[in-house]
């Protein structure tokens, strides 16, 4: 292990994106990813999100339908019984629009409940007149419409547009008292009402998308930082956090200690019990690596059979108490596999980052401790030196 490779496997910057002509056999290929940019917005993490917040949306209207109900029984206007009747028709679909349920059944059920909640706009702005204000809801489908998956940009600006000059219409062409008998002041209260429950359902539909797209981010960062295998960060993640904690040690002036665990004799192990044993082998070990560090502490694998381990707060002699503790409980702990125990041995290289150096360099003088702890024998703990591996023969 050299400073060298530390930097040639960190996190490289993304290359810039390079335009390539396609040649005549692949005209037709290029007509139709052409077509396809119409739908880059159109991926599984949009889809998910759409189809959590339609259901979001008919639990939102069922909401408003129930207040509405409420607000018209106690004005005494006969058109409460058709509001309930609206709110029911709304149930069924927030099972309808589950992400579970196939694509064909999850449009007519998304076109079912637009057409629904249209029909009670229209009605009820008709019924009550503009100035009550209920055509203003019609504002509410313009975020659902933005991100939608499946269709591209220019069908959502339609479908946008199509909603707008439905309430402009609406807004224009009605008039202003309606069929209802309720005096100018209970329409103002009306009017109130309706501008405020659009408020609260564009605040929560912002709040709540939010919540959703930050908790996927979360977890799409945590399935690209964790080693699918043993749990634990993977190479990536520990390199950042190792620049990460030699950046707070420094600043703070405690020590910092780096441990590099290898398994030994790891090869053996999948040879003689299989590839299946030998996974279940090194979910182990990350298993005794958890246990013993502590809440401050980092560990990940840092490739195959080795373990990187980051102890601040912990000078040399310390890290090697550390270290051997460790090497004690794996030999000491041995999993079963293939129906009996295996005897297990790990050697460990550790090094504590001295004044002015850089932490890949520390690195590397873990790496060359740990190999000098294989090379006598495995099974130990070798602590290095305080020199740089390069002038210190190797055996």
């Amino acid at each position: 292990m050299s400073a060298t490779r530390f930097a040639q496997d960190s996190p490289a910057m993304p290359s810039p994106r390079v335009t390539r002509r396609c040649p005549p056999q692949d005209n037709a290929n290029a007509v139709a990813d052409e077509a396809a940019g119409e739908h880059e917005s159109d991926t599984p993490f949009v889809r998910t999100i759409f189809r959590m917040m339609m259901q979001r949306a008919v639990l939102m209207a069922i909401a408003v339908g129930l207040i509405h109900s409420l607000v018209f029984l106690g004005l005494g206007e006969p058109v409460w019984q058709a509001t309930l009747i609206f709110t029911l028709a709304c149930l069924p679909f927030h099972s309808l629009l589950s992400a579970q349920r196939p694509f064909g059944v999850f449009c007519a059920s998304l076109f079912g409940f637009v057409c629904i909640i249209d029909a009670a706009v229209v009605y009820f702005a008709l019924h009550f007149g503009r100035e009550a204000g209920f055509h203003f809801l019609l504002i509410s489908f313009f975020p659902f419409i933005a991100i939608s998956g499946r269709i591209g940009y220019t069908m959502k600006w339609l479908l946008m547009l199509l909603h707008a000059l439905l309430l402009v219409y609406l807004d224009k062409q009605i008039s202003v008292q309606g069929m209802t008998t309720l005096s100018p002041y209970l329409i103002s209260v009306l009017r109130a009402i309706n501008l405020g429950v659009l408020a609260c359902l564009l605040a929560g539909l912002v709040m709540h998308y939010f919540r959703i797209a930050t908790g996927l981010q979360y977890e799409l960062e945590q399935h690209a930082s964790t080693d699918a295998l043993t749990g634990l960060a993977n190479r990536r993640r520990i390199q950042a956090a190792t620049l990460e904690a030699a950046s707070d040690s420094r600043r703070h002036g405690y020590p910092l200690s780096l441990l590099l665990f290898d398994l030994d004799h790891f090869k053996r192990i999948n040879d003689s019990y299989g590839h299946a044993s030998g996974d279940a082998v090194l979910r182990h070990i990350a298993q005794i690596l958890q246990v013993e560090l502590r809440s401050a502490d980092r560990v990940g694998r840092w490739g195959g059979e080795e373990f990187l381990l980051l102890l601040p707060h912990t000078d040399l002699d310390s890290a090697r108490l550390v270290a051997e503790r460790i090497r004690q409980r794996v030999l000491n702990l041995p999993p079963l596999v293939g129906g009996k125990f295996l005897t297990l041995s790990a050697t460990l290289g550790v090094a504590t980052m001295l004044p002015a150096e850089p932490v890949e360099e520390t690195l590397a003088r873990a790496d060359f401790a740990l190999y000098e702890g294989k090379y006598a024998g495995r099974n130990r703990v070798v602590a290095a030196e305080a020199t740089a591996p390069e002038q210190v023969p190797r055996h």
